[in-house]
């Protein structure tokens, strides 16, 4: 009877094990999981992970995906129910998703991509979401925002990027601000404290009047040592083209702007200096920008790329040809912005290159030059022809949208904000 016993164990024990599959003991019934928990000891229960991922640059919607656990399958599964809402390919560094998965805390659990979700603009939101047959589907929320005229005004205390900010003058319209006057102004030598600024710009406010984003600045002046210097937002009749104009119909933009560079701090001017590596005196043929490492550099104007190349001590260089026999040389990069090759044009204001300190460099900056004739001149002194200057019907079309903005101006606070859309200025209530 003993033997019987044991015979009836031992087929039974082997049972177990061949159900087991890997030939490991399952005693008592419950097969043993390779870690030597057995499957009863594993927690099944569904667990919802959420994530939020910044965007690179150079991502792609379906590689952020893939890299934060989803499936091959998923990620082109959610890049093509998203076409319909969002091209994927405009995907921005920056950008923040937030991305739900399901999973559980079995050990070999796959995470399930449920949903994601985020803004490729201050209005607009876009989100996917899984369906119980494991397709998806995509939607999106546009708000629906309401442009109201806003002006701000005040003293400038430290920097004008500051003051306009503790003004509550949106991040946005600040950087247009630096950009409209960066081609006459020296945001260096010639902002400083007590100074005054002065903006007319468009918000655009939501349903309960926060503003969500800011618009175009109609009209601007910095007072710079008492001197005014006012902008007037117009678009020209002839081409259609949007610029800055003084009062007198002349461009703010010049050809070349002053300072290719947002942010930076002015560490060297041009002249005669003691070289900090070489140990001697050498004349210096530019300026050098003192910026953080990655910092974009801008093409001072339009222009055709003569060099995109490593250039010596100069490092990774680019050097730019302009009408009027005038070009500009940027060195030291870190690295090429994309599509910046010789030959290639250029516009104004595209970046064609991130701060660094290749080649003979003590620290990461932009050394800046701008020759004539291709001899080097002094950056910061040259007088850069100016722009387009209105004429005829244009001009006199001009002075009278001029004279609109100014009565705007001057009943400030005794009437409805007008906000300036195209060329006609409308009432709009403030908040």
């Amino acid at each position: 009877m003993a033997g019987v016993l044991a015979l009836s164990f031992c087929a039974f024990t082997g049972l177990a094990s061949l159900q087991n599959g890997r030939g490991d003991f399952a005693w008592l019934g419950h097969p043993v999981a390779e870690d030597n928990t057995t499957v009863a000891e594993v927690d099944t229960t569904p667990v919802t992970d959420v994530r939020e991922v910044e965007v690179e640059r150079g991502d792609t919607l379906s590689g952020v995906l893939i890299d934060e656990g989803a499936s091959n399958d998923d990620a082109q599964a959610v890049s093509s129910a998203i076409q319909p809402v969002f091209d994927p390919s405009g995907l921005r560094g920056g950008q923040v998703m937030t991305l739900t998965f399901r999973t559980t805390r079995a050990p070999d659990a796959v995470p399930v991509l449920m949903s994601l979700g985020f803004k490729p603009s201050a209005e607009r939101e876009i989100s996917v979401n899984r369906n119980d047959d494991g397709s998806y589907r995509a939607d999106q929320t546009v708000k629906d925002l309401k442009p109201v005229g806003t002006r701000a005004e005040g003293i400038i205390d430290g920097s004008l990027y500051q003051s306009a900010k503790t003004s509550g003058v949106p991040d946005a319209v600040i950087v247009d601000l630096i950009r409209i006057y960066s081609h006459a102004v020296d945001f260096q030598r010639e902002v400083k404290a007590g100074d005054h600024f002065d903006v007319l710009y468009t918000t655009y406010v939501d349903e309960h009047g926060e503003v969500i984003k800011g618009g175009a600045i109609d009209y601007a002046q910095l007072t710079l040592s008492g001197h005014e210097k006012p902008l007037f937002r117009y678009t020209s009749a002839d081409d259609q083209t949007t610029d800055y104009y003084t009062p007198q119909g002349q461009s703010g933009k010049r050809m070349l702007m002053r300072t290719p560079i947002d942010g930076a701090r002015l560490t060297s001017g041009y002249g005669m200096r003691m070289h900090p590596i070489l140990g001697y005196t050498k004349m210096h043929k530019g300026v050098d920008f003192s910026a953080p490492t990655g910092t974009p550099i801008m093409a001072a104007g339009n222009g055709t790329i003569k060099f995109a190349r490593w250039f010596g001590t100069f490092g990774n260089y680019v050097r730019l040809k302009h009408t009027g026999n005038y070009e500009t040389a940027y060195a030291h990069m870190s690295r090429f912005a994309p599509g910046i090759r010789e030959g290639s044009r250029v516009r104004q204001g595209q970046i064609i290159g991130y701060v660094g300190t290749t080649g003979r460099s003590t620290g990461p900056h932009l050394h800046y030059e701008v020759l004539s004739r291709e001899a080097q001149i002094n950056p910061m002194d040259v007088k850069i022809p100016t722009g387009t200057v209105l004429a005829g019907a244009d001009l006199e079309a001009f002075k009278t949208h001029v004279a609109k903005v100014q009565g705007v101006l001057e009943n400030w606070g005794k009437a409805p904000a007008l906000v300036a859309q195209g060329e006609i200025l409308r009432a709009k209530l403030l908040p």
